[in-house]
């Protein structure tokens, strides 16, 4: 749903910005969709410029053509908070990130990197409870083996989040399993 307060050229040139990221690969097909929709939907300027401010970079040929270059990096600040929100889902399991995701302002990146965190940790405690399962009936090693892949991509998460990678758990984009939209 457009309104008349964003010109036609301002919602244009976000798409352009958000297609070329994808073109790039430097956003996935689910991220495409959801900042098209935050595109749409923008209602003022600033909710335009949301949908496409923690874009990842382009690479530094493109920099200096991009229309809208005052597009700001995710902050050290922010990967920082985001990498810590990851990293307490390996002491908390689901209920750390979840609230911090409760506790950030939404359509920010840590509020974002929350919810990826969050989907992830449900996730793992659901197969962990599975694996359990199985090892009460004599399957010890899937218990085992999720653990460990478990406590690897939560890892992994952390410190993509650190570098402000826009970044999902391959679970989570395997199974498709999102409860929390971000």
């Amino acid at each position: 749903m457009t309104t008349p307060n964003i010109s036609d050229t301002a919602r244009e040139k976000a798409i352009e910005l958000v297609q070329r990221a994808y073109a790039e690969g430097r956003i996935n097909e689910p991220e495409l969709e959801h900042r098209l929709d935050l595109i749409l939907e923008a209602g003022s300027q600033q909710q335009l410029r949301l949908a496409v401010a923690d874009l990842p970079a382009p690479p530094q040929t493109l920099a200096s053509a991009q229309s809208l270059a005052a597009v700001p990096r995710p902050t050290t600040s922010s990967t920082d908070m985001a990498a810590l929100i990851h990293f307490s889902g390996l002491f908390s399991g689901p209920i750390g990130p979840g609230l911090a995701w409760l506790a950030t302002k939404k359509n920010s990146t840590v509020n974002r990197e929350a919810a990826k965190a969050l989907n992830y940790q449900i996730l793992a405690v659901a197969g962990f409870a599975v694996a359990m399962l199985l090892s009460i009936i004599g399957f010890g090693i899937p218990a085992f083996l999720w653990s460990a892949g478990c406590l690897a991509l939560t890892i992994i998460s952390a410190v993509k989040a650190s570098r402000g990678e826009d970044w999902e758990n391959p679970l989570t984009q395997i199974t498709g399993f999102r409860p929390i939209a971000y």
